[in-house]
């Protein structure tokens, strides 16, 4: 089983509550100033997609018992409640068991893992010195990711909205500008103002006003921007107001879940999101480089993971992989002979002796035979792969098949990323790394030889899988974007937030029982 990135447990544990009242000199802290300042902050978790009823003990409205040992009790379950809000707002709510999974290698799971340790240690000595800060010390825990913070101001505004009724559009033909059809009097209900001038001519008519709406809304929704409402664009049209809300709270939750230091954070690195089907290269902390992806089909998903790219591969061969041989590749050439020779496929043993393809009986093939396309125009890997360590062998690479990044769905490959322009990605990793220059990878590339490269300084790579965030591209800044959830893990990640909101409060049942944790008052 390859190692997966895994936080420590979520629950605050003794040693925790113990070292907060360490640094209070194990005095009571909440009184009734700074329990009104919890109360605020604890409500405004709402707006980060967590249920504020999970950090809300009977001691946050009772400020005075009637003995000693019960204004202790209630003194640290509000100590309980202040550290788990911090800790959940900061690295998810949801146990490690109920995460979606980002591989790592083994070196880099160990040490993100130390890092959380490091991060949650210092989060609650941070917690234990602002308690006269509380909106501080709640704004300074939630991810210090920009893509956090807009995602979570965009769904405040949603979640204090009332529900809108969005008008379904039926299915039929793609309306195209300029057509007419009783269909165009919901698009115009679903995308425009209610005091927008319809045409001369009446509602009927798809409009250049409805066109310029329609473009706008493919952008916001990872669709080609044609203005045309096809299926992809009638079924992003028909998802109720609800259903976004709980996509965006969803997607909150995974930001924090990848809003680490290794990650989205890292100032140099190769970022590439699965249902966006993109990719971005992050230099100095600022994209200096994007382009679109082909990523794996449903059957064959792209695998979020994080890695470093070490390699880079000119003028590649490609050795077909097992399940591509024996799912593709094997019925083709049991139709047609001719294929490999058109494809320039060797058939090879695995000590790469060369065989005669007709000498085999491709309907019981030897087993441990090889495909292997030679470099040149037409392989399928283009003519750049960049590599890095995975159990999955996967990597970014070149592609012949340009044409698919015009799709709006381009969840097309194996499992590998195909990436639009990848050689202009190449050389600005290769010249960065003070690898290579630029003249010198384009001789390369003109020579037609396989050539490996090794980077003289390896860059991050991150693969993960969000549908929803807002644009910071220069057209669509300040947009909230919805992209197809192409692996149909939405439903699993809201059904599992939904389940745990209905569970008991997020407070440690040591508390509840006995005190292994006394402060002397």
């Amino acid at each position: 089983m390859p190692p997966f990135f895994a936080l420590e447990d979520a629950q605050v544990r003794p040693e925790e509550i113990k070292a907060f009242y360490a640094a209070n000199g194990f005095r009571p802290v909440w009184k009734e100033a700074r329990l009104v300042a919890l109360r605020h902050e604890i409500a405004q978790l709402a707006d980060d997609g967590l249920n504020p009823q999970h950090y809300a003990p009977p001691a946050l409205e009772e400020v005075a018992a009637q003995d000693e040992a019960q204004r202790i009790a209630q003194d640290m379950l509000a100590t309980a409640a202040y550290l788990q809000a911090l800790h959940d707002v900061r690295f998810g709510f949801l146990p490690v068991a109920q995460r979606e999974r980002l591989w790592r290698t083994e070196d880099e799971a160990e040490r993100e893992a130390n890092t959380a340790a490091r991060e949650r240690a210092r989060l609650f000595a941070d917690a234990a010195r602002q308690l006269d800060d509380l909106a501080g010390a709640f704004q300074r825990a939630r991810p210090p990711l920009d893509a956090y913070h807009r995602l979570r101001a965009q769904y405040a505004q949603m979640r204090q909205q009332p529900a809108a009724a969005w008008p379904r559009i039926p299915e039929g033909p793609t309306l195209r500008p300029g057509q007419r059809s009783a269909r165009v009097l919901l698009l115009r209900q679903r995308l425009l103002p209610e005091d927008a001038p319809a045409s001369a001519s009446a509602d009927r008519l798809f409009d250049p006003q409805l066109a310029d709406a329609v473009r706008a809304f493919q952008r916001a929704h990872g669709l080609n921007a044609d203005g045309n409402v096809g299926q992809s664009t009638r079924e992003a049209l028909n998802v109720s107001h609800a259903r976004r809300q709980q996509q965006l709270r969803a997607n909150l939750e995974r930001l924090r879940w990848l809003a680490t230091p290794d990650n989205l954070l890292n100032e140099h690195i190769v970022l590439a999101n699965i249902p966006a089907a993109s990719v971005r290269y992050v230099r100095d902390a600022r994209t200096v480089w994007r382009a679109r992806v082909q990523v794996g089909q449903r059957e064959r998903p792209t695998p979020p993971l994080r890695s470093e790219i070490e390699q880079v591969t000119l003028n590649p061969t490609w050795t077909v992989p097992p399940t591509i041989l024996k799912e593709d590749k094997l019925p083709r050439l049991r139709e047609d002979p001719e294929y490999l020779a058109r494809q320039r496929m060797r058939v090879l043993t695995r000590s790469g002796q060369e065989l005669d393809p007709a000498s085999i009986d491709w309907n019981n093939p030897p087993p441990g035979i090889l495909l292997r396309q030679d470099a040149g125009a037409g392989n399928a890997l283009g003519q750049v792969i960049l590599r890095f360590a995975n159990p999955f062998a996967i990597y970014l690479h070149d592609t012949p098949s340009k044409r698919l990044f015009a799709q709006d769905r381009r969840a097309t490959s194996s499992g590998c990323v195909r990436v639009e322009h990848i050689t202009e990605l190449v050389r600005m990793l290769l010249e960065d790394t003070g690898t290579m220059q630029n003249d010198e990878l384009h001789a390369l590339l003109a020579s037609g030889k396989t050539r490996q490269v090794e980077l003289l300084e390896t860059v991050p790579i991150l693969i993960a899988y969000w549908t929803a965030d807002v644009a910071d591209s220069e057209e669509d800044a300040g947009t909230l974007r919805f992209l197809p959830d192409i692996y149909q893990r939405d439903d699993a990640l809201i059904n599992r937030l939904q389940a745990a909101e209905k569970g008991a409060a997020r407070l440690p049942a040591y508390l509840t029982t006995t005190h292994p944790v006394v402060p002397h008052v």
